[in-house]
């Protein structure tokens, strides 16, 4: 680095390899950026567990939306303002949640006077606590779209696109593992019914 003085001024030049280094630097960093899936590519990978999470009303989105965002708001009393329209998806999904809450609640008129400390106490526990669970569950997922953070979490990852395939492969994998359990448990669920209503 070579210092010249001008005056009480002190200018230090850098030589042009290390200017040459900082330029490479950030045409790299530009290559990189360029390499980056986007937001809705991510929600693309995942299209297939986010459709089956729709079935089951765990996932919805709102047509037009600005979600407040802390970190790049001026001020603290900036509201968010979220499109209160309501649409089909949003619909379908507080209706399953009511009926996941009145099921929770209807669960708890199972206990009687007649009830003895015991297996059938313990069952009946069991299936309260899961009931329970799935409501809030339930819940969780529906104010996470609801407010737009799930969706968030989707628009603020940055991966390379050479891992979108992967990461569809995953999801593929994984809903077709969950609609496997799914169905196998109804199935276990179900087949009890019928045999009793044959015999």
């Amino acid at each position: 680095m070579e210092e010249v003085e001008h005056g009480d001024i002190v200018v230090t030049e850098r030589p042009s390899d290390v200017a040459s280094e900082e330029i490479m630097t950030s045409t790299t960093d530009v290559e990189e950026q360029s390499q980056l899936a986007d937001g809705d590519a991510i929600l693309k990978c995942f299209s297939p567990l986010l459709n089956s999470m729709k079935v089951f009303g765990l996932y919805f989105t709102q047509a037009s939306r600005h979600i407040h965002d802390v970190f790049t708001s001026t001020s603290d009393t900036t509201e968010s303002r979220v499109c209160k329209k309501w649409n089909k998806g949003r619909i379908y999904a507080m209706v399953i949640l009511v009926v996941f809450w009145l099921n929770a609640f209807s669960m708890c008129r199972e206990f009687n006077k007649a009830d003895k400390f015991g297996v059938l106490l313990f069952m009946k526990l069991s299936a309260i606590c899961a009931t329970f669970n799935s409501a809030f569950q339930q819940t969780a997922c529906f104010i996470a779209c609801q407010t737009g953070n799930l969706d968030r979490v989707f628009s603020d990852v940055r991966l390379p696109k050479s891992d979108a395939v992967r990461y569809r492969r995953f999801a593929v994998i994984h809903t077709v593992v969950c609609w496997i359990f799914l169905l196998a448990d109804l199935s276990l669920f179900l087949f009890p019914f019928f045999i009793v209503g044959s015999t």
